[in-house]
């Protein structure tokens, strides 16, 4: 019985010590980050905290773009859904579910389907594009993200963080992504709007709500293309 004892308390502190030292490992990795990557690290934090979520944005380049996101998270496999104006020619549609990408434009009422291409850990999600490349600019120890101090974006106090030549503004308040821009300084988004959602009705991520019964499969970029040269 004593050889079962020590045996028990033996294993008693090695448990205690591991993860003693994974603590401490903790704390030593949060040590080494700096402002910047402490705030970034509080979005990715926020991010990965959400379930189902809408996410609208503006893109203001060569033309302005309009986009609604959706995403569920809630399950292994992201469903996610976006809403995108700005090409004057109606509302492109997109959805992802499984293996499969569903597009739809309501102004030429097509619909077509496509094999999603991406890597298995891709998204095409565009917030958890960026708190993917946050992760990884923290991971990677030839980048480096830069804290410059805080400026207001929209009435929002907002910390702005960069690495090269692309800068992020994050909410002082709630650690959200307001505002990014790319390696071309005339390209900006702009965070329209955020709101973390029930969860979205049964058929959502296939388009239900909105493919009407009369569509037709179809090119969309050729009816796009075609309708140009008549102009």
């Amino acid at each position: 019985m004593n050889n079962i004892y020590q045996v028990s308390i033996s294993l008693t502190v090695i448990i205690i010590i591991t993860a003693c030292g994974e603590s401490e490992s903790e704390e030593t990795n949060n040590d080494n980050l700096n402002d910047a990557e402490e705030i970034a690290t509080q979005f990715i934090r926020y991010v990965d905290d959400i379930e189902e979520y809408r996410y609208e944005f503006e893109i203001n380049g060569e033309e302005k773009i309009h986009v609604v996101e959706y995403a569920d998270l809630s399950a292994d496999e992201v469903l996610w859904r976006s809403e995108t104006d700005g090409s004057g020619s109606g509302t492109l549609y997109q959805a992802v579910s499984g293996e499969t990408l569903l597009n739809y434009n309501d102004h030429y009422n097509l619909y077509n389907y496509n094999e999603v291409t991406q890597q298995v850990d891709d998204t095409p999600a565009d917030l958890l594009a960026t708190r993917d490349g946050l992760e990884s600019l923290i991971a990677d120890e030839e980048s480096s993200l830069t804290h410059e101090g805080e400026e207001e974006i929209n009435g929002v106090m907002a910390h702005k963080i960069s690495s090269g030549e692309t800068a992020y503004w994050i909410s002082t308040e709630t650690s959200m992504l307001l505002k990014t821009n790319g390696s071309n300084p005339d390209t900006i988004t702009t965070i329209l709007n955020f709101e973390e959602l029930e969860p979205f009705d049964e058929g959502f991520f296939e388009l239900d709500d909105v493919i009407s019964d009369d569509a037709k499969e179809g090119d969309i970029g050729e009816a796009m293309l075609e309708e140009q040269i008549s102009e």
